[in-house]
């Protein structure tokens, strides 16, 4: 069984010897056929190759353009150069906070360099401060205390301000609106 390609080769060469062969039983001279024919299926073979290779870039187009409408959620620009979640050092060394900055949820993390001690994080708020269509990366913001353990918590848009702690207690973690 012939491959595609032979077999559109041999179609054209069967289209071309249908269209040229008077054009050469009028030629007498020998070399002046072979020429040409050199010449045709140099531009046979030029014309295929060009139909592969735009076929293959119309893949590619097609390819691009599938990728781009699987986008479930167009990116607001604000969003690509705020961050959604930041963190934030605290005296310890081994203990930081993490927010979301779009909607005041934290976080402690800890890390430690040896096995015996405590590594994880721990939730301080769960809670979502704002209603979902009102989140917007960058809205809250952290700013640390004298006292080690305490944050105040800012809304940048509304200009509501929580007290945060922080404390490898449960009992003495929490959030809570400053009025």
């Amino acid at each position: 069984m012939n491959s595609l390609p032979s077999q559109i080769l041999e179609r054209c060469a069967s289209a071309w010897e249908t269209t040229y062969s008077n054009d050469y039983k009028m030629n007498t001279n020998h070399s002046i056929k072979i020429k040409n024919m050199g010449r045709n299926i140099f531009t046979l073979i030029a014309l295929f190759t060009l139909s592969v290779l735009h076929s293959q870039g119309q893949t590619l187009q097609d390819s691009i353009l599938n990728n781009k409408q699987k986008v479930d959620k167009p990116i607001k620009v604000s969003d690509t150069h705020t961050p959604i979640y930041q963190l934030y050092p605290t005296e310890n060394s081994w203990a930081s906070i993490k927010l979301d900055t779009r909607n005041g949820k934290l976080w402690q993390v800890h890390f430690s360099i040896s096995n015996d001690n405590f590594e994880g994080v721990l939730s301080i708020n769960l809670n979502s401060l704002v209603k979902p269509e009102e989140e917007i990366a960058g809205r809250f913001t952290l700013y640390p205390t004298k006292n080690i353990y305490n944050f105040i918590l800012l809304d940048q848009i509304d200009g509501r301000t929580f007290k945060v702690q922080w404390n490898n207690d449960s009992d003495k973690r929490f959030i809570r609106e400053i009025y």
